[in-house]
């Protein structure tokens, strides 16, 4: 079973069947999709959502909620995908409602995230995909210590995204 994660400012509790409206304000909202697909519709949302919590089940991926201790809300998700133990290495994604925004909150909740995965998983390596028109992730990235992966951008052929990666040893 996953591990509830905290913070100073927020509390990760793992993703259940109560989720389902904030994953739907998340998968459905313009401006969070704007850098990752196009918005989904309420019944693509629920698919997504039932997907999602297949694969949490199966322990193919974790995934948090974000709730902002504060005031108790649901402000967003985070999660590791692409979880390889053989090479000891997984993708991290965070997805924050704009509400969310101004508040320096995914450093925070990365950082957390990152501790579990390198502690409780022993990760030797922990990357971060996005569309390189997305500055605002580029310098939270950088700002955590994340490295740019010229040749996993170039492997995947796609130049409109880009890879960073944070090792263990450096974190």
């Amino acid at each position: 079973m996953t591990n509830e994660l905290a913070s100073e400012r927020l509390r990760l509790i793992p993703l259940d069947e109560s989720h389902l409206n904030v994953f739907q304000q998340l998968y459905g909202n313009d401006k969070v999709m704007r850098n990752i697909a196009p918005p989904l519709d309420e019944e693509g949302c629920d698919k997504l959502f039932n997907k999602t919590l297949q694969a949490c089940q199966s322990g193919k991926i974790i995934t948090w909620v974000i709730i902002e201790k504060s005031s108790q809300n649901s402000i967003g998700i985070i999660g590791l995908y692409q979880i390889c133990a053989a090479k000891k290495q997984a993708h991290i994604g965070l997805m924050l409602l704009p509400s969310a925004n101004g508040r320096l909150y995914p450093e925070e909740v990365m950082a957390a995230v990152m501790d579990y995965g390198f502690g409780k998983l022993s990760l030797k390596a922990i990357d971060a995909e996005f569309k390189i028109s997305n500055l605002a992730t580029k310098r939270f990235l950088k700002k955590l210590g994340f490295v740019e992966q010229e040749a996993a951008q170039k492997e995947k052929g796609e130049s409109s995204m880009q890879c960073y990666q944070m090792n263990e040893s450096k974190w």
